[in-house]
């Protein structure tokens, strides 16, 4: 029976390294029936070291003031806590249930710590869009529109990606999604998306972050042209 049990958590463990990274537990274990003075001290393999996750364990203990059964070899499961561990076991030297709480360097939820996917560009095809309105140019030829998606009533300012592909300079900015619509990589333009409520606080707010004012002098919307400007159709 133990050689059968030992076997399974052998194998337990095994799978379980194979996809999670081991930690280590340092702390105290109790046997269940023994005198409360028989705490032991104890060193366990865990099969992972990611909080807020159940594990299987393999762990030695030594119990300096116990009068016999000083020495335990247990294997249970667990669960990991932030920075540390409850196990649940069976001492197989001393044929006894066991408990043990410990410290463990855990890891933080990987699924929160890994980097978010990069948000799609914005779609900027002018057959998804309506009510479209030239609000200015910019130095290098780029037009600025007002408009509104053909789901929504929000009104945008950006670019018509169909304008873009017919400057050689702009087309690495122009996406095909698998719908067939064209978007825009605004950053690669130098600008952003923005709500015609932004661009009315201020005509700075098309230009990304990311761009040094000195190249946003460069690229001012030309006079006269921020507002009343030609619809298209």
């Amino acid at each position: 029976m133990i050689k059968h049990t030992l076997v399974i958590i052998t194998f337990l463990l095994v799978a379980s390294f194979a996809q999670a990274d081991p930690s280590a537990f340092f702390g105290v274990t109790y046997n269940f029936g023994a005198p409360l003075t028989d705490l032991g001290l104890s060193v366990k393999l865990l099969s992972d070291d990611e909080e807020d996750k159940g594990v299987v364990d393999v762990g030695v203990s030594y119990s300096p003031f116990a009068k016999e059964g000083k020495f335990g070899l247990d294997a249970g499961a667990g669960y990991l806590f932030k920075n540390g561990a409850v196990t649940f076991g069976w001492d197989f030297l001393n044929m006894k249930p066991q408990v043990g709480v410990g410290y463990v360097n855990t890891a933080e939820d990987k699924q929160e710590n890994k980097p978010s996917a990069p948000e799609p560009p914005p779609l900027s095809d002018q057959r998804l869009k309506h009510d479209i309105i030239h609000l200015a140019t910019l130095e290098n030829g780029i037009n600025l529109y007002s408009f509104k998606y053909n789901w929504s009533e929000e009104t945008y300012v950006g670019v018509m990606a169909q304008e873009l592909l017919l400057v050689s300079a702009n087309r690495n900015a122009v996406v095909l999604t698998q719908g067939n619509y064209y978007a825009v990589d605004y950053q690669a333009l130098g600008l952003r998306m923005i709500t015609l409520n932004e661009w009315n606080q201020s005509h700075e707010n098309i230009f990304s972050p990311s761009i040094p004012y000195a190249k946003r002098n460069s690229l001012k919307a030309t006079a006269g042209l921020s507002l009343g400007g030609r619809k298209l159709t």
